[in-house]
């Protein structure tokens, strides 16, 4: 089913604009945009170019805006503000990612990672004013994903402790007693879990099973993959605790 798509440089743009519009796809056609679609030729016999989709999440609650820089070179199509997506190619290796203040072009992160060939990742950008955290996700398929949707959990929310989240009546294990993500707990919260497909009301619970947030009328398919993400501070009026979701 997966057929190579040559994309000369006239269609770069084109296709950067449709990345950053990526939501809520079918996970297997991010792996078709990451192996193929991001790849340009300039013949038909040429074989594609290695690379990596990435994809980058400010949550980060203090920051008028942020901007990244892998290697030395910006980015230069980005979503810095807060709950802002970015989705930009990297190639194989070890690189250098650096996520900057727009204000005091200030590094607030500064780490180098490595990068797998036809290899989907997602990095968060989130803490506190001062105390900025990273962690990444490798985005993998689970098995039978065409008989139900796919969902996990990333909690990046301030000032809270243990949370849970529930997709309508449905609880999910995985998803009980989250504490804020760390780069030891990722190995674990990156795996996509089966859920029933509908429409759904999405709270976060709090240890004594009071609802912290909400987000209602949340559209889940069957075949479709999707991260909710706790982000934002308890009783900060600013940002406050928001479920985002891609």
């Amino acid at each position: 089913m997966l057929a190579f798509i040559c994309l000369n440089v006239q269609k770069n743009e084109r296709q950067e604009h449709n990345l950053k519009n990526m939501k809520k796809k079918h996970f297997l056609i991010v792996i078709v945009l990451a192996i193929f679609t991001l790849s340009s030729c300039l013949k038909d016999d040429a074989q594609p170019t290695p690379q990596a989709l990435v994809t980058l999440l400010n949550a980060y609650p203090d920051e008028t805006g942020i901007y990244y820089r892998m290697d030395g070179n910006s980015i230069s199509q980005y979503n810095g503000d807060f709950k802002g997506l970015t989705y930009f190619r990297a190639y194989p290796g070890n690189r250098k990612l650096e996520v900057l203040g727009k204000m005091d072009n200030k590094a607030v992160i500064d780490t180098t990672m490595s990068y797998a060939d036809s290899t989907v990742y997602t990095g968060y950008v989130y803490g506190t004013a001062g105390k900025p955290k990273f962690i990444r996700t490798t985005d993998l398929p689970i098995n039978n994903d065409a008989e139900k949707a796919a969902v996990r959990f990333i909690q990046l929310g301030n000032g809270i402790g243990k949370v849970t989240l529930k997709i309508g009546d449905q609880e999910v294990a995985a998803f009980k007693d989250r504490v804020q993500e760390t780069k030891n707990t990722v190995t674990e919260t990156q795996i996509f879990r089966p859920v029933t497909s509908g429409t759904f009301t999405i709270s976060v619970l709090d240890e004594e099973g009071a609802v912290l947030v909400t987000r209602e009328n949340i559209l889940l398919k069957n075949g479709y993959y999707y991260t909710f993400a706790l982000m934002g501070t308890k009783g900060d009026t600013g940002k406050p605790l928001y479920i985002g979701y891609f």
